[in-house]
């Protein structure tokens, strides 16, 4: 057993040095940091990515870069983070997929809830229901009496399965008790154009894609995805108070590391977020974008994505829905 002069002596050393979880945030960034985005460039998701980048890169004075790794329905990126060295200095910026995928995917090269360690959410956007003017629905409730009229008679663009058009129609179709049946297009384009012409009658698409169209007469909002009206587009009802209750379907992003990245590193960067996504310049911007900025704690997070998960494994599986990632 140590004398006292020796005891004394430990205390002193142990009082010097700084815990390992302190000096991890208080030294942390070092170096620069890489976020992988798992969208190819010029989406929504790489614009969220590219503006944390930029807001952490001036609010803790050390640069973070974007990395875009697109593939395999943004598991390619995942992965890849998953298996970098867990420091905090390679990070990943995911989306709906993150929370679909472990329905979707028979095989996943990674545990969603276990692999990674949730920082904060970033973004969350609703889809907005828009019909053609033609459609003789003017409310979300006439178009829910019209699909039942005519059930399969009514089609909605989307990018395919698992995308969150056919996800929010699907979910639509659902809790509606309606048959509206689905069209895939390669790209948001040409489906705007086709509901637009009529071809097709209806959509579940981005605010950003449809609101021009929307204010020039072409295209009839019915209702928002969201929870609550988006302060771009106030005077859109959501699906939910417009007819159809407890409808609720978001796009999101959200920063993730791997799983054992330091937990003082990890509130660092949930603090830091937290504070910036709070000032009006930040909300202004991700507005003007259509989407709200949201932080979260990483316990909130989390919750987010089981509940995620879980609301899209049901919707995924009573509408069958199967994607292919050849």
């Amino acid at each position: 057993m140590p004398n006292r002069t020796t005891a004394i002596t430990m205390l002193l050393i142990a009082a010097a040095c700084p815990l390992p979880g302190h000096a991890a945030d208080d030294d942390y960034p070092s170096r620069p940091v890489r976020l992988v985005a798992t969208s190819a460039a010029g989406g929504n998701l790489d614009i969220t990515a590219r503006l944390t980048a930029q807001y952490l890169s001036d609010a803790l004075k050390q640069q973070f870069f974007v990395d875009n790794k697109p593939g395999a329905n943004s598991m390619l990126a995942t992965e890849f983070t998953v298996r970098s060295a867990p420091d905090g200095y390679t990070l990943v910026v995911v989306s709906n997929a993150h929370s679909t995928n472990p329905t979707l995917v028979a095989k996943m090269p990674y545990d969603t809830l276990k692999d990674l360690a949730s920082i904060s959410v970033l973004t969350t956007q609703a889809n907005i229901l828009v019909v053609n003017p033609d459609v003789p629905a003017t409310t979300v409730k006439e178009l829910v009496a019209l699909a039942k009229a005519k059930p399969g008679e009514l089609f909605y663009g989307s990018s395919g399965n698992g995308s969150s058009g056919n996800l929010a129609a699907e979910l639509f179709n659902g809790l509606a008790g309606t048959k509206i049946t689905q069209v895939p297009y390669k790209g948001t384009a040409q489906l705007i154009n086709d509901v637009m012409s009529g071809r097709i009658q209806l959509s579940f698409s981005s605010l950003t894609s449809v609101l021009p169209n929307i204010k020039a007469g072409k295209l009839r909002a019915l209702g928002s995805t969201g929870v609550k009206r988006s302060p771009a587009a106030p005077d859109i009802p959501t699906i939910a108070e417009a007819g159809v209750p407890g409808y609720r379907s978001v796009n999101w992003t959200g920063l993730l590391g791997p799983a054992a990245v330091p937990r003082p590193v990890i509130a660092k960067l949930n603090r830091t977020i937290v504070q910036r996504w709070a000032s009006p310049e930040v909300q202004a911007k991700f507005t003007a974008l259509g989407a709200d900025a949201r932080a979260s704690s990483p316990e909130e997070m989390d919750e987010f994505i089981r509940e995620e998960i879980r609301t899209w494994a049901k919707v995924i599986k009573d509408a069958n829905i199967k994607v292919d990632l050849e």
